[in-house]
């Protein structure tokens, strides 16, 4: 079992290269699951940065992660090698799987 964190310009790209590669209908949500493999649809990250208070309001302060992103479990098999150029290492993934 192995797991992938994968960068997407947009959501359009994403489906469109899962679709290709076999792991999810070309239409319906993202995320799927069966066997051999889970599918998260993460989406747009956003990460907190520097708050602000303005007129004695607290205004948390986040700013959103370039790209889409897509998590995969791969439970047996390998990753479809069309998906490998996708792939990101973070160093604190914003979600992971359970």
């Amino acid at each position: 079992m192995k797991d992938y964190f994968l960068k997407f310009i947009t959501q359009q790209q994403a489906m469109t290269e899962l679709s290709s590669s076999g792991l999810i209908a070309t239409s319906g949500p993202i995320g799927v699951a069966n066997h051999s493999f889970a599918v998260d649809d993460v989406g747009v990250i956003a990460k907190s940065i520097d708050s602000t208070i303005e007129n004695d309001v607290y205004l948390p302060g986040f700013q959103s992660v370039p790209g889409y992103h897509v998590n995969i479990r791969m439970i047996s098999g390998e990753l479809p090698d069309s998906l490998l150029q996708f792939c990101v290492n973070p160093n604190t993934p914003a979600r992971v799987f359970g």
